[in-house]
Order: structure tokens, then sequence, then C-alpha cells
């Protein structure tokens, strides 16, 4: 009954009754599975514009303590889907509180993670979006930043751009740095799978030469 419960009451929210819906999530026991869901679709009902004109009775009386609450169940669940759903209505709120930099370290996260390329695909597509919109506050400036992207673009095949970032971090840098033969050896990767032998050889003579440990 609870997973019918949750099913009719989805179907209402999809339909805009969110007031009708939300009587019903309310109603499925805290005990049973389906409570996970029941209480994600509330934040999404609470987090949707038309959330605002809802009664008062309707919503948890703090709703980022409801939202780490059904975190940690769900981590306790092993429910990754809930956790992740979780993840991006955290990219929304700290993009309306104006918070981009935290908007893009949890895009970022969801991009590095193999488990789901779907989701992995759904961040990257959000992300670029984000740099777009606010390429001053995003800018990819540090060195840290450069080679967390290529690293994540070489996962995600795009090699050239991959590439290019890891040059442009190079630049940052001294052939007697550290820092540069973990730029050099992270081009190497590139270079081998873009066939690129010439320039690979090349590479490797300069990471020799910089003698550094």
């Amino acid at each position: 009954a609870p997973w019918a419960i949750l099913l009719e009451a989805r179907v209402l929210a999809a339909n805009g009754s969110f007031s009708a819906a939300m009587e019903l999530f309310s109603k499925i026991p805290d005990a049973h599975a389906s409570s996970l869901d029941a209480r994600l679709e509330i934040l999404k009902i609470i987090h949707h514009p038309a959330g605002a004109m809802l009664p008062a009775k309707f919503k948890p009386t703090n709703v980022m303590e409801y939202m780490l609450d059904l975190e940690r169940d769900a981590q306790g669940g092993r429910r990754r889907d809930i956790l992740t759903e979780i993840d991006f209505l955290k990219v929304n709120l700290a993009i309306d509180q104006r918070e981009y930099t935290l908007a893009s370290d949890i895009l970022m996260k969801l991009r590095e993670d193999p488990r789901d390329p779907e989701v992995s695909k759904k961040a990257k597509s959000l992300l670029l979006d984000l740099r777009k919109r606010y390429p001053k506050e995003l800018e990819l400036v540090s060195l840290a930043d450069r080679v967390r992207e290529a690293k994540i673009l070489l996962k995600e095949g795009e090699l050239d751009e991959a590439l290019k970032l890891v040059k442009d971090a190079e630049n940052l840098t001294t052939r007697s740095s550290p820092a540069f033969v973990d730029l050099a050896m992270l081009e190497t990767q590139l270079l081998r799978k873009l066939d690129k032998h010439r320039d690979l050889e090349q590479l490797l003579n300069e990471i020799v030469a910089a003698n550094t440990p």
C-alpha cells in the first residue's frame, strides 16, 4: 500500500496538485522502505517555485535539517540514487544563494564519480551552463583547478581539451618543480591516447632532464 500511495502522490505532484500530493506523502510510514522516496519528493516540492504557496502544515520545520536526515538515512540504506538527487538539489540551493563555487564543487564531484555515466553527463552539462552564466566566478585560475578539470576531461574522453588545459597549467610551473613532473606525466597519458608518439618521446626526455624527484 505505501508504494501505491507513493505512486499516486507522484502523479498528483506531476499534475501540479502539490497540497494533495504532500498530504499523501506524509501518510507513508517512516519505517517503510518507500519513506525515503516520499521524503525526497517532499523536498522537491518544497524547492519547486510553487512550493512557497503551500500551507505551513505540509512543510518540515527545518528544511535543511530534514534534508540532512534524509541524506543520512539514504546513506544507511545505500540509496545512491536518492543521494544523487539530494546533491542536485544542493546545487540548485547554492545557485539560488549565489554560492556558485559550492555549486561547481558539487557538480565536479558528480562528474568524478565513475559509477553512473548518466549522472556524470548531467552534472557536466549543468556545470558548463553555470560557467557560461558566471564566467568570472567560475574561471579555472589555479593550478589545482586546471589539473582537476584535465583529469575529468581525460576520464570523459575529451582528450584535446584536456591536453590544452595541461599545457596551460604547465606554464604556471617551473621545470624544477614536482608539480611539473606530475603534469607532464598526466600529459604522457593524453599523448599516448592521442597517438602523438613523437611528442610523447620528447616529453619523456624533458621529464628526465628536469632532474626532479
